[in-house]
């Protein structure tokens, strides 16, 4: 008999599940790990936190001598984990807006840290975007166009990223 692992990497733990290739359940487990809060309104995540608790609980589920044929992983969405050259976590994944109360009610907008906004465009056959930008001066890194606090309507194709920079911040180098 073969068997397959499940991991549903979430927000604050990750599920594991062992199925047997009739899709019954073996094992199942589950593993937290923290979320740090630095200021009001922000969350953040250590990624080296879900590869320890995934390792972990991998360890932990009762897995003898058996046949794994096969591990399927989900992620949560919204995160970014920015890595240096060598392949290593820079800062803490950041998945909530900061303070601009405005942040919280837009949706497809996701800022990480002070510095970077991402807008994408999530719909086929959308090519413009409206995106709230909040205090400061922000570079659209597709064009380099500086924007300041406001709401604006932006350009670009499903296959385009659509990412905004506060002027001054080193990440710009990034893109």
């Amino acid at each position: 008999m073969k068997y397959f692992i499940g991991a549903d990497l979430g927000t604050s733990s990750v599920k594991l599940i062992l199925l047997s290739d009739e899709g019954k359940t073996v094992d199942s487990i589950v593993k937290y790990y923290s979320v740090s809060y630095p200021h009001p309104g922000w969350s953040e995540q250590d990624p080296d936190g879900w590869w320890k608790a995934f390792a972990e609980g991998v360890r932990e589920l009762s897995l003898g001598a058996l046949d794994i044929s096969g591990i399927a992983i989900a992620g949560q969405m919204h995160g970014l984990v920015i890595l240096d050259d060598a392949d290593k976590v820079i800062r803490p994944m950041f998945f909530e807006y900061p303070e601009d109360g405005r942040c919280y009610t837009l949706d497809s907008r996701y800022m990480f840290g002070e510095d970077i906004i991402f807008a994408p465009i999530v719909n086929k056959g959308q090519t413009v975007k409206s995106v709230y930008i909040p205090d400061g001066e922000w570079i659209l890194t597709k064009d380099k166009t500086v924007y300041t606090k406001g709401t604006y309507e932006i350009t670009a194709e499903i296959n385009e990223f659509v990412a905004f920079v506060r002027k001054g911040a080193d990440v710009i180098n990034c893109f």
